[in-house]
């Protein structure tokens, strides 16, 4: 009995006087077949590859996750956060900050990543990428390296704008007259983003959006948002935790594990902060544990809900 897949043994026992009992069954399965790479699908490969890039090592069959992350490796070193199919046959490396431009990245999983029946890989499986080079003349590298957020943060102004139809097509625009100062509105939150340190989103609530139909678009911005406040432009002061366009702002609040973003309007933004560093030290408080091993299921987002809802309401003082 040597094939592959599932077997049954049937058998009774007899005692010496001759008593037999009922039959039993015993199933059971083997699993001799050998888990491979399927290299021509692994991601990304060759040169000039963005310096944000998911890492995708595909596999022939469901494997032993924890045998492969331990077998997983880059050069050079990055940490990062690990991401799995459903099935567990897919896995995503996410590297935890940008790359370093005009580098050769050489990943491997060794040859100790074990299916889920603890079949070994047969060998060590390696695959190269090289990150694009830095744009020529030290006075433009700056920019060079920062234009894709300035595309970032105009695409989320124009979904913004466009949500609030501010100004319906083929309206015109009322004449402008002197008005009275305005009193200081207390700030009003449209959108919060809860992510992981790693950058991960856990959960997305709004007051002004179906949730299902734009938290994939807003949420892909608000981490790329999220990454270049944690990695561009960080001072001697710290991370940069707010950001102003017009009458929106944007905040970052952050805790051990766990950031939120904000995205809202009006004023009273430093008030704002204040309550969004409360739900987030509440959170961390009362799921600590949960939190700090957090290996991507998402229940979590579940848990914390309640306190992300609190936070819309204002009823952190």
């Amino acid at each position: 009995m040597t094939a592959d897949g599932s077997h049954s043994v049937d058998f009774r026992a007899t005692d010496d006087a001759g008593r037999v009992e009922s039959p039993q069954t015993v199933t059971f399965r083997i699993d001799k077949t050998i888990p491979l790479v399927v290299t021509s699908a692994t991601a990304p490969r060759g040169t000039n590859t963005n310096t944000t890039p998911w890492i995708v090592i595909p596999f022939t069959e469901p494997m032993n996750r924890t045998s492969v992350e331990l077998a997983f490796s880059i050069t050079p070193d990055m940490s990062g956060a690990y991401l799995w199919s459903a099935d567990s046959t897919t896995l995503t490396f996410l590297p935890g900050q940008p790359l370093d431009p005009g580098t050769t990245y050489s990943v491997s999983v060794a040859q100790s990543a074990k299916d889920l029946a603890g079949n070994p890989l047969p060998q060590t499986s390696t695959f190269q990428f090289t990150t694009a080079a830095l744009p020529p003349s030290g006075g433009t590298v700056e920019f060079g390296s920062l234009w894709w957020i300035l595309i970032v943060v105009a695409a989320i102004l124009g979904a913004l704008f466009l949500l609030r139809g501010k100004l319906p097509m083929g309206a015109k625009a009322a004449p402008i007259v002197a008005a009275e100062p305005k009193k200081e509105e207390q700030a009003t939150i449209d959108d919060v983003f809860l992510l992981y340190h790693d950058g991960i989103l856990i959960k997305h609530e709004t007051r002004r959006l179906k949730p299902d139909i734009d938290t994939d678009i807003l949420s892909g911005m608000l981490t790329a948002v999220q990454s270049f406040v944690k990695d561009s432009f960080r001072s001697e002061e710290g991370h940069l935790d707010k950001m102003t366009f017009g009458e929106m702002h944007i905040l970052i609040g952050r805790g051990r594990w766990l950031i939120l973003a904000a995205m809202m309007g009006g004023e009273g933004t430093d008030s704002m902060a204040v309550q969004m560093q409360k739900s987030i030290e509440e959170m961390e408080a009362h799921h600590e544990q949960v939190i700090e091993s957090w290996d991507g299921n998402m229940t979590l987002a579940k848990t914390l809900t309640p306190y992300i809802k609190k936070l819309i309401r204002g009823e952190y003082r």
